[in-house]
């Protein structure tokens, strides 16, 4: 969520996304946010439609942010690499970071607002405004990486930037089962797959 927002605005969003660390979202209540924020009722209804609208825009910033610090990584390997080599070692240590074991609960709770949003037209247009900024950025990444001749040309930069997301989303698949397969097993094929589908 890139444009700055009202300060209460803002202040009743980072309430809501803390408090959605420890509950679900239909577990929070309007008080809760009112006593650890410091806002007003009034003034949390003339930022948000009503209690919902707040909740859904927390997790809306929650979905976004792990792909925002990705994006914002990756602009800066981008702009160091000097070759593809460079370029693909680079990568190979954020594919590590995105796949582990560490971000298994926030692939959870990614899946869990996208299967929220299917019944919910508000919380999927939210979730829509945001993804599409942040396939634009994946995307113009990799057409920065088309242009110094690292990717191949006839790579469709918008399918991969949804492609490289969905791999990340897709972990949850081994995340549920008994015997999951080695990190080291899964990133060693990512890595294959970028130096195999993506560069020349």
């Amino acid at each position: 969520m890139p444009n700055k927002l009202h300060p209460t605005k803002q202040a009743l969003i980072d309430t809501a996304s803390r408090l959605l660390d420890d509950h679900r979202a239909d577990e929070i209540q309007v008080d809760d946010v009112l006593s650890e924020s410091g806002v007003s009722k009034g003034s949390l209804y003339h930022h948000f439609e009503d209690f919902g609208d707040l909740i859904e825009t927390a997790m809306v910033q929650r979905f976004v942010v792990g792909s925002e610090r990705d994006i914002a990584a990756l602009k800066q390997i981008f702009s160091m690499a000097t070759d593809k080599e460079s370029l693909l070692a680079s990568l190979e240590f954020v594919t590590e970071s995105s796949q582990s074991e560490s971000n298994r609960a926030r692939r959870f709770e990614r899946a869990a607002v996208l299967a929220r949003s299917q019944g919910n037209p508000r919380l999927r247009a939210m979730l829509a405004e945001e993804q599409k900024r942040v396939n634009f950025e994946f995307s113009q990444l990799l057409r920065f990486g088309q242009s110094k001749g690292w990717f191949r040309q006839d790579l469709s930069a918008d399918a991969a930037a949804i492609f490289i997301q969905a791999y990340t989303l897709g972990r949850l698949v081994d995340d549920v089962t008994e015997q999951p397969i080695s990190p080291k097993v899964w990133n060693q094929l990512i890595n294959q797959v970028l130096r195999l589908v993506f560069t020349n």
